[in-house]
């Protein structure tokens, strides 16, 4: 299979022009424009007929935009601008990322998390917050969680086509930068009573394993370790961008195959919490490490794999480049896959189409004789699958004996296989596709549910094979 992300780092941007206007408004602006051409462009979005949001969003959605940019006056006011631009399409594959991180924060102390408007809690409390972890949050500065989340997070991080990952951002209610701009929340009121809430100073050290922590986050690296006698398969990522992290992630791999024979006969959790994507070819690999290849390639096998690649210069030279380094690297499968991409899209530019058109050959491979599992087997998804995370449930979910629990997944749009260009101002990247799936069975932002749900409470390596060992 097929269903890449790719990193490439491009910058075809006009020189940066401040004119005497404030510096946060004029950087914003140039990159609200740069964005705009960018993906009007490159993007396989704007040009597709079977798509109007795209088109619609890019142009009537650039003078409101191009406004808030004239008014930001911090960091945070230019990341929200870029934000709401890009988060309106409604695509998870469009996306700006910080190319500096933001070091210094101010927090209050807790952080709430959400399933619904009536369950916001306080999933983790410092002893001076006023709040004990499970307290009930009904409202801040008069407004509930609706109007919370209306204000602060759906405009800027919400994909409003996938409804259940609105709750999923209240955690971003209780933090912020520093120098941020935006009034901090100063009265809350909870089930225990009313807090003032007592922001303090802290870093991005000090706060992101608390953040991870309260959400239910995972490992953070691949791993294989036995929690109560359950086996918990750790997939935190496919995206391995340097030579130490492929090289962790082939002898995870090769880890994997060795011990495949003894797994198949136990209880078996693939925890793909927080799995935001990557290449999908790791899937691809660890599938057949713990199936066999005869299986991964049988159920492989029966994916069509049509695709529309946006045809530009600025993509042409992206996947020549990644073919040139396919050949360096010597995975000469890769460097075939985006030579003849690039052979497309150059056709298509010769003739003026907006398309190159690649397709993979299927054939009708014979069903392996006897699943290699007798044990149990279980996908363990969260809100954080997505991308190439998706790609490996729309495998796993068809081979017999795979059970999908926890929490429903991210989605995606047919648009996929990433490149990423660094914004005049040099503060974000912008990511975008390359190309469109034209047949693929998973439906434009379709996300998948659980056939278990996860029932509610900490969210632990030991809960989720306590929970487990319930559903004998």
């Amino acid at each position: 299979m097929r269903y890449r992300f790719v990193a490439a780092w491009l910058c075809l941007c006009p020189p940066l022009v401040y004119a005497g206007t404030d510096p946060w408004s004029a950087l914003t602006t140039t990159d609200v424009v740069a964005i705009h051409d960018t993906l009007r462009d490159n993007h396989p979005g704007p040009a597709d007929p079977s798509n109007s949001h795209y088109r619609d969003w890019l142009e009537k959605a650039l003078p409101e935009a191009l406004s808030r940019a004239g008014a930001a006056r911090s960091y945070g006011d230019y990341l929200r601008t870029l934000e709401f631009y890009t988060n309106g399409f409604a695509d998870g594959h469009i996306l700006v990322q910080e190319a500096l991180t933001q070091r210094t924060l101010t927090w209050s102390g807790f952080i709430i998390t959400a399933r619904s408007a009536t369950d916001a809690t306080a999933a983790l409390a410092e002893p001076d917050s006023g709040l004990k972890v499970g307290d009930r949050l009904l409202s801040c500065d008069g407004k509930d969680l609706n109007k919370l989340l209306a204000e602060r997070t759906d405009p800027y991080f919400w994909n409003a086509e996938i409804p259940h990952a609105r709750y999923a951002q209240a955690y971003r209610l209780f933090y912020q930068g520093r120098t941020d701009s935006q009034p901090p929340l100063e009265n809350c009121v909870f089930s225990s009573g009313s807090v003032h809430v007592r922001w303090r100073n802290t870093n991005i050290d000090e706060l992101q394993p608390k953040l991870d922590r309260a959400r239910g986050l995972g490992a953070h690296a691949l791993s294989i370790r036995e929690v109560d006698g359950v086996w918990l398969l750790s997939i935190p990522t496919l995206y391995f961008p340097s030579d130490d992290a492929v090289a962790r992630a082939r002898a995870f791999v090769a880890d994997l195959k060795a011990r495949a024979p003894e797994l198949r006969k136990q209880t078996v959790v693939l925890d793909v919490r927080g799995n935001g994507g990557g290449d999908s070819a790791w899937g691809d690999e660890i599938v057949a490490a713990l199936w066999g290849r005869d299986w991964a390639d049988y159920i492989e096998n029966q994916f069509d794999l049509t695709v529309d690649w946006r045809a530009s210069a600025a993509n042409l030279a992206v996947l020549q480049a990644k073919a040139a380094d396919g050949h360096a690297l010597g995975n000469e499968e890769e460097a075939e896959y985006y030579a003849k991409a690039a052979a497309a899209v150059r056709a298509a530019l010769e003739k003026g189409q907006p398309y190159g058109r690649t397709r993979e050959a299927q054939g009708n491979l014979t069903r392996p004789a006897t699943p290699p599992f007798t044990g149990r087997v279980y996908l363990f998804t969260d809100i954080g699958c997505a991308s190439a995370c998706l790609d490996l449930a729309d495998v796993l979910r068809r081979f017999p004996g795979v059970t999908r629990i926890g929490s429903p997944t991210y989605a995606d749009t047919n648009y996929i296989d990433n490149t990423s260009q660094l914004l005049p101002s040099g503060l974000v990247f912008l990511s975008y596709s390359l190309k469109v799936y034209r047949h693929r069975d998973r439906k434009n932002n379709e996300w998948y549910e659980p056939q278990i749900p996860w029932p509610g409470g900490a969210l632990t390596d030991e809960s989720i094979a306590a929970w487990v060992h319930t559903l004998r």
